[in-house]
């Protein structure tokens, strides 16, 4: 049942260093709402004080709900869990890093609502790197990997979206929940399964601007990260040949 206006997850592995920049970041700007929101921040089995960062800032802000668990899943079983909570008419996604700027959730969420009236299939927007008025500033070796990434999807996948890991989306939650049943990707490709899910049961997405900046070596991204990528999002390639993201 719907109790918020907008719902936000922040999934965070290790990031007790930051994490209270970070939430302060991301509640000046929900401040701004007009209508209630929460927001959901998963503790992916964080080994350092993330979850006793997160405990204190629960004290100075009461629509902070916490999610953890003692092992490490990956990104995309914390994104799933905090989806499956989510208890907004709209639920947003970002990076606990905020290294995508937080006011583009106000943006996202006024393009959608205004775009909703003349699209009904419209399920949601997910940021873009490669779009034509977006302003990054990330390293050489991260923007080949989007780029190859993408050419890969390119070849596997029909639904024609350029970037699909921008750390930013915002769904309707009503179109968003019926699919969560069907994911299994625990890790980076969850954003292409749940993209794969969306179209293949009808839906479309939008793509925008997103503007971010790299902000730390994040060595979360290696080989072993990568090949793990690589083969989840052949298995969802096949699995959505299978049909197995169909809504019953």
């Amino acid at each position: 049942m719907e109790r918020y206006y907008l719902s936000v997850v922040v999934p965070a592995y290790n990031e007790g260093s930051t994490i209270a920049r970070s939430m302060n970041m991301l509640f000046c700007e929900l401040d701004k709402l007009s209508g209630d929101f929460e927001v959901i921040a998963v503790n992916d089995g964080s080994t350092d004080d993330t979850l006793e960062q997160l405990k204190k800032l629960k004290a100075d802000y009461k629509s902070l709900r916490i999610i953890s668990y003692k092992k490490n899943r990956g990104k995309g079983y914390a994104i799933h869990r905090g989806m499956a909570k989510a208890r907004g008419r709209f639920c947003a996604v970002i990076d606990a890093d905020m290294e995508i700027y937080p006011y583009q959730i106000l943006v996202y969420l006024e393009n959608l609502e205004l775009s909703l009236k003349n699209e009904k299939r419209l399920a949601g927007i997910t940021g873009c790197k490669f779009h034509p008025d977006s302003r990054v500033d990330f390293p050489f070796y991260r923007r080949v990997m989007s780029m190859c990434y993408y050419k890969m999807l390119h070849l596997l996948f029909t639904f024609d979206l350029k970037d699909t890991n921008t750390g930013l989306k915002i769904f309707r939650t009503d179109r968003l929940k019926p699919l969560l049943p069907l994911l299994k990707v625990d890790g980076f490709a969850y954003d292409v399964e749940l993209l794969s899910a969306v179209y293949y049961n009808g839906g479309r997405m939008m793509t925008a601007a997103v503007e971010c900046a790299y902000s730390r070596d994040d060595r979360r991204i290696n080989v072993k990260s990568v090949a793990k990528t690589f083969f989840d999002t052949l298995d969802v390639f096949f699995d959505n040949i299978r049909g197995q993201y169909k809504l019953k």
